[in-house]
């Protein structure tokens, strides 16, 4: 947050003390190598992260929120089945090898006071579930004139930032 001044905007303040940023957005991106029933615990794990510097710029006027977004979707989410048990997963093509895999990334942490305390207390591993990670590629695109590519939430972070310059 020391690379912004963060504050409330207005003709008047920008003449007096300079330009100020009045929203702040913190984004976990690469939301899509998740199903969606996992955002909400990566956005409430970024909150918490960002508590200090959120409470900072809230007091000198700014507004502040967070977001699990992802600025080019690469999944497509799907119902995976181990041994008679229907998992939420993602699938898209694996980056290096273009096959296209069927991932489950297993379970996010649900508690982010719990993950942030085992970080401070210098845990290497959340007690939790197991989560793991997956590289995809792209999806190729073959977009009708007029549409853009699929994202997650990249529309509503947008809103935020600059909807009321629009």
């Amino acid at each position: 947050l020391r690379a912004f001044r963060p504050g409330k905007r207005g003709f008047l303040r920008e003449l007096l003390r300079g330009r100020r940023i009045d929203r702040i957005l913190f984004a976990a991106s690469k939301a899509d190598h998740l199903h969606h029933a996992q955002h909400g615990a990566v956005q409430e794990l970024v909150t918490a992260l960002t508590q200090s510097a959120r409470d900072t710029a809230r007091f000198r006027g700014a507004l502040t929120s967070s977001i699990a977004i992802a600025a080019l979707r690469s999944t497509v989410e799907i119902d995976l089945d181990r041994n008679g048990h229907s998992l939420p997963g993602v699938k898209g093509l694996a980056l290096g090898s273009g096959q296209t895999v069927g991932f489950y990334p297993g379970e996010f942490p649900a508690s982010p006071t719990r993950v942030l305390a085992q970080a401070r207390a210098g845990a290497a591993q959340w007690e939790e579930g197991r989560f793991h990670d997956q590289a995809f590629a792209p999806a190729p695109l073959s977009l009708p004139p007029g549409y853009g590519p699929p994202h997650i939430r990249l529309d509503k972070a947008l809103q935020f930032l600059i909807g009321d310059v629009l």
